[in-house]
């Protein structure tokens, strides 16, 4: 099984006769009920409002992929944007690089 680590929450689990941390969202079913078992409400909770978080963002980059895929305006904009962002960049170096030899003087 390839590791993800959607979610960020790691439990020890014992793999092969080795214990691994292994992310929740990477583990078996069975692995994942084992976990929880001895869980509290308020624990149980925190974990599902961690994992909407997970999934609320893997389904914004879901729609965005696809919508770049699909709409030639999107593409365009996303391209612009990138392209302005690469510019205040490299400004910024060139910024910083002055800064710096003017402090030299």
């Amino acid at each position: 099984m390839k590791k993800r680590e959607l979610c960020g929450i790691y439990f020890r689990v014992k793999r092969d006769g080795k214990y691994e941390n292994i992310c929740f969202t990477d583990m078996t079913e069975e692995e994942q009920k084992r976990a929880i078992y001895d869980f509290s409400p308020e624990s149980l909770r925190n974990m599902c409002m961690v994992l909407a978080a997970v999934f609320t963002v893997v389904s914004t980059i879901i729609y965005l992929t696809s919508a770049y895929r699909t709409c030639p305006a999107f593409r365009y904009l996303l391209w612009k944007r990138t392209v302005w962002y690469k510019m205040l960049f490299d400004y910024q170096i060139y910024f910083l690089r002055y800064l710096l030899l003017s402090s030299r003087q």
